[in-house]
């Protein structure tokens, strides 16, 4: 007995669809291999459905369009060729009045927007002008016044000079001069007198330190009679310097 089957057909990858119920048959097929392919997770498998299933479509398109026959290219119609236009006695005459009434029309805003500017010019500079003369006006108001004060500060230098020279001229009485400071001539130091009679700068800082009120228990009219005899002696020339003005 021959132990040796018959072998399986191999199955062919060609598809022909002829009649109605091959196409039903494999229109089943797509539709059983479509679902196999969503539900596949194999790479391999999955091209290879993949493939199959697009077989299948091109000859289900092929049978059902069987009969359409070849599609026909459709001619694309030609542009029409455009006239050219003519201008007519009318249209240009029509056009050159549109140009001239727009080049008047022009020129009358050019005029307007120059004799604005011109007038706003004007304005300006005869606002510039009134401000310049009032500036030049608190100018010389200012200088007049500074005059003024120099003049003044001078007049009021000189006085002070002549006052200083006639008070300095006067005579120095020292008895009247203690006797101002609420004394009696014997309750004055002696040495304070001495130098109403010899005066120098040496002794008078001598006695300042002595009869000092900070610096010890004496009155402080001490002091005082010892500074009008100094200014006495030696009087204080000083003047007042160009800061008093300011």
């Amino acid at each position: 007995m021959n132990t040796f089957t018959g072998l399986k057909p191999e199955e062919n990858d060609t598809i022909e669809i002829n009649n109605p119920k091959d196409l039903k048959k494999y229109q089943k097929k797509l539709k059983y291999k479509k679902e196999r392919l969503n539900k596949c997770d194999c790479p391999n498998q999955t091209e290879k459905l993949f493939d199959e299933i697009r077989i299948i479509e091109v000859e289900i398109d092929e049978y059902l369009n069987r009969n359409k026959g070849i599609p026909v290219k459709k001619c694309k119609p030609k542009p029409e060729v455009k006239q050219e236009f003519v201008f007519d006695k009318k249209v240009k005459e029509e056009t050159r009045k549109f140009n001239e009434k727009r080049s008047r029309e022009i020129k009358e805003k050019e005029e307007s927007e120059r004799k604005a500017r011109k007038e706003e010019e004007e304005k300006n500079s005869k606002f510039w002008d009134e401000w310049e003369n009032r500036f030049n006006a608190w100018d010389n108001e200012e200088n007049a016044r500074k005059a003024k004060r120099e003049a003044a500060y001078q007049k009021y230098k000189q006085q002070r000079q002549q006052q200083q020279q006639e008070e300095y001229k006067k005579p120095f009485n020292l008895n009247e001069f203690i006797k101002e400071c609420g004394l009696k001539l014997k309750d004055v130091p002696k040495d304070i007198k001495n130098l109403y009679y010899d005066f120098s700068m040496k002794k008078y800082k001598i006695l300042s330190r002595n009869y000092h009120p900070d610096k010890s228990s004496s009155k402080q009219e001490y002091m005082i009679i010892l500074n009008g005899i100094r200014d006495h002696h030696n009087p204080n020339n000083l003047e007042n310097d160009e800061t008093w003005i300011k």
